[in-house]
C-alpha cells in the first residue's frame, strides 16, 4: 500500500478523535488491539483503514487496520448490496466499523448487520485501489503471490465456470488469466456481460493456478471498462 495514502487516512481518523467524534452508531470506537476473544458476541466499533479485501461465496471480507493492530470484517451480500457507495470501499479508503464480534477460524472478525454500520471516510474515492496496486504487463507478472496488481488490455476470450468466469486479457504483450468469482461478477457495474473485443482495467491478487500467474479480482469495483465491445 501506498505509506502516504496510509498515513493520510490514519491522520484523518485521528483528527476525528482529537475533535470528540469516538462514537459509531452510538457505541465507542475501540482500538483494535484491545479487542479480545472474551469479547466474541458483542457488538463494537472500530476505526482504521483497508489494507486487504478478497470475497468468498456469500459476500466480501476486509483486513481493517489500525496503529495498534488489524481485525477482519466480513460484509454479507445483504449489507454490501444496500451500500450507497459500495465503489468507495477499498483497498486504502479509511472507515469505521460496526458489528458483531465473532471467532472464525481463530482470527477474530466484526460482521455489520445493516448498511449504517459502514461508515466510508473521505478520504476513499474508487481510485486509490488501483493507486495502491503494482502496475503489471499481462504478459509477463513479476509480483508475488498475494500481491495486488492492476493490469489493462482486451478480452481476448471468455470462459465460464461453476463458479465464476475467467477472461482472458490481453495489451500485446501476451494474455493473461483473469478469474471473476459469481460474487463479484453478478454485482459488476457495467453488468456482467463482458464479451471479447472490450477494453478493461482490472485490479486484483495475484494467484498462481497450474503452474501459472493468473489475477483474482476481488470486488466489483475493480473492474473497469475502459471501452465496451464494438
Amino acid at each position: 500500500m501506498n505509506t502516504l495514502r496510509w498515513a493520510a487516512g490514519l491522520s484523518a481518523l485521528a483528527a476525528l478523535t482529537t475533535t470528540g467524534v469516538i462514537w459509531a452508531a452510538g457505541r465507542p470506537v475501540t482500538p483494535i488491539g484491545q479487542l479480545r476473544a472474551k469479547d466474541v458476541g458483542s457488538v463494537v466499533a472500530v476505526s482504521g483503514v483497508i489494507r486487504d479485501a478478497s470475497n468468498f461465496s456469500a459476500g466480501f471480507k476486509f483486513v481493517i487496520s489500525d496503529s495498534t493492530g488489524l481485525v477482519n470484517a466480513t460484509l454479507f451480500t445483504r449489507v454490501y448490496d444496500e451500500l450507497e457507495q459500495a465503489e468507495r470501499l477499498n483497498v486504502g479508503a479509511p472507515v469505521t466499523i460496526t458489528g458483531k464480534l465473532n471467532q472464525y477460524k481463530g482470527a477474530l472478525e466484526i460482521v455489520p448487520g445493516r448498511k449504517t454500520d459502514v461508515q466510508i471516510g473521505p478520504l476513499a474515492t474508487p481510485s486509490v485501489a488501483m493507486n495502491t496496486a503494482i502496475a503489471q504487463n499481462t504478459g509477463r507478472i513479476t509480483a508475488r503471490p498475494g500481491e495486488r496488481v492492476v493490469i489493462s488490455g482486451t478480452v481476448v476470450a471468455v470462459e465460464s465456470f461453476k463458479s465464476g468466469v475467467k477472461w482472458m486479457i490481453d495489451d500485446g504483450s501476451g494474455p493473461r488469466a483473469v478469474t471473476v468469482f459469481r460474487v463479484v461478477r453478478e454485482r459488476l457495474p457495467t453488468g456482467d456481460d463482458i464479451q471479447p473485443g472490450a477494453r478493461v482495467q482490472v485490479s486484483g491478487k495475484v494467484n498462481v493456478y497450474r503452474k501459472v500467474a493468473e489475477v483474482v479480482v476481488a470486488l466489483p469495483y475493480d473492474v473497469i471498462v475502459l471501452e465496451s465491445k464494438k
